[in-house]
């Protein structure tokens, strides 16, 4: 459970991308997906942040 969750993180699921693995339960293109949904995540709650705080 726990190697199929840090598949997950950004440095595994990016990492991904370059290197795949065959243990990994993601591929190339699947990787990537997950590292641009951590990216666009990121990006819209510092959207989110910096209207609330009005910077």
């Amino acid at each position: 459970m726990g190697k199929i969750v840090g598949d997950y993180f950004t440095t595994n699921a990016g990492m991904l991308v370059a290197v795949p693995l065959r243990d990994s339960s993601l591929g190339p293109g699947s990787g990537f997906g997950v590292y641009l949904v951590w990216v666009a995540v990121t990006m819209v709650a510092a959207a989110v942040l910096m209207k609330r705080r009005d910077a």
